[in-house]
């Protein structure tokens, strides 16, 4: 195995230049508190391969740490430093999903994220202040996201109520935390890396559907999933976000529950 590890460090090297690099002063800068109005999504690409993608991950934490669940986090696999196989009994964490959004987002260097939907994908050292920018916008909509799993299947309800007339595209995704398997950690080859926020599957469609949603009108749906095999369901959450031509309107995450 050690022979086998240093094999894929000096095939990886190479590829470590796509990743961007931020010097250690300017990683973490202390800001002001700020009162969410609203959860915001942070669609965060990332990729096995990378070696700097570690430190996207941290910054992640770190928001997840002062925000709690105002932050929704999806860590998306993509890219040519993602992996969507693996080796042995270490997964790859890539989707074909994934590599769609990614993509779409015009195929950027990783680690880099798009926060609520607005503008071009982000460095990680300014993911902190975008959030605090999309946090303190008012939400259009409070969504009240529940998911378990019984009789084989996960089962996600989202209930929507609007505070105006809105038309927008529905996206439920479920992600994984405590993933333990691979990760190139900078200068280290790690077989032990525990992986969290994962996108693991998207429920209805790479595009989501078009809902209408009515001022002060609940508006419920629901959806059913078959695991696949090598997921932890009582490590997954679901996420449901509402997205116009504006941005993510609001999100929300939910664990689910074992029945």
């Amino acid at each position: 195995m050690k022979g086998l590890k240093y094999i894929l460090i000096a095939c990886l090297a190479p590829l470590a230049w796509a990743c961007d690099t931020i010097d250690s002063d300017d990683r973490y800068i202390e800001m002001e508190p700020v009162n969410p109005q609203r959860a915001v999504l942070i669609e965060e690409f990332t990729g096995q391969n990378c070696t700097n993608c570690p430190d996207g991950h941290a910054a992640i934490a770190k928001l997840v740490e002062q925000y709690g669940d105002a932050v929704v986090p999806v860590c998306i696999h993509a890219g040519r430093l993602s992996d969507p196989t693996g080796f042995d009994k270490y997964q790859g964490l890539a989707i074909p999903d994934g590599e769609v959004y990614y993509k779409e987002a015009g195929s950027p260097n990783i680690p880099c994220a798009v926060i609520d939907g607005v503008g071009e994908p982000l460095l990680w050292s300014e993911w902190a202040d975008a959030v605090r920018v999309q946090l303190a916008k008012p939400a259009p909509a409070d969504i009240d996201v529940k998911a378990s799993f019984s009789e084989g299947k996960i089962n996600i309800t989202a209930k929507i109520l609007a505070a105006k007339d809105l038309s927008c595209r529905l996206q439920v995704w479920l992600v994984e935390n405590g993933i333990v398997t691979y990760q190139q950690d900078h200068n280290d080859f790690r077989l032990d890396y525990v992986h969290n926020h994962v996108l693991r599957g998207v429920v209805n469609g790479v595009n989501g559907q078009e809902i209408a949603l009515k001022n002060n009108v609940y508006a419920d749906y629901s959806f059913a999933v078959e695991p696949q095999e090598k997921w932890n369901v009582g490590n997954m959450a679901a996420v449901v976000f509402i997205e116009n031509a504006d941005g993510v309107q609001q999100a929300a995450q939910a664990k689910v529950l074992i029945d």
